[in-house]
């Protein structure tokens, strides 16, 4: 599976999170909360450029979306 680097980089601000909440980030431990506005405002994107990927990311199974936020 091909991962660009933008979605590598959403995905370290979901992991970095993740190890700043819980000081681990496993399978079982993945307590990070980021939303869409989150993510934009840490990478400097535009809400719709982070909706795009969060869509990649879901499409590739390697983010679930709880519907919590």
């Amino acid at each position: 599976m091909e991962i660009t680097k933008l979605e590598s980089q959403v995905l370290q601000v979901f992991y970095d999170e993740t190890v700043d909440c819980t000081g681990e980030c496993t399978e079982d431990q993945n307590m990070s909360y980021n939303n869409a506005n989150d993510v934009a405002k840490k990478l400097g994107l535009t809400e719709q450029q982070v909706g795009g990927v969060f869509t990649s990311l879901l499409n590739k199974g390697l983010i679930l979306d709880t519907e919590d936020s």
